[in-house]
């Protein structure tokens, strides 16, 4: 029996188990929320109107943690969702008093300190 074991447990077989592992955790990480997409898209559509911003799209980060509680005798559990980092690529962040207003605008929308908030240019 074990030799049948290590017949199937190759290098190869190894390292695709770990990366469908990876894959798997990967996707389940990044499951979205309706909440999270539509605070993404107001914030676009907040940060888009900044002067010289241009069009702008914003990726959050979420992290969760499951909160207990009581609610009308029944024992309720759900995930709290905060925000840990944010991303903005807009097509006017190359000048920066745009990207510093960009920076602003998010971490007073999300509670996040400046170093935890990406502008990135996009073009345009």
């Amino acid at each position: 029996m074990w030799g049948r074991i290590r017949a199937i447990c190759t290098p190869q077989t190894a390292l695709y188990l770990a990366l469908m592992l990876a894959v798997s955790c990967l996707l389940l990480s990044r499951a979205e929320t309706k909440q999270t997409v539509g605070l993404e898209m107001r914030a676009s559509q907040i940060l888009s109107r900044i002067d010289g911003a241009g069009e702008v799209q914003v990726v959050i980060a979420m992290s969760g943690e499951m909160m207990g509680g009581v609610t009308g005798g029944l024992a309720a559990r759900q995930e709290q969702q905060t925000p840990v980092g944010a991303v903005a690529v807009a097509e006017g962040a190359d000048d920066p008093i745009v990207a510093m207003r960009i920076v602003q605008t998010l971490s007073s929308l999300l509670g996040l300190p400046a170093a935890a908030i990406s502008v990135v240019d996009g073009g345009g």
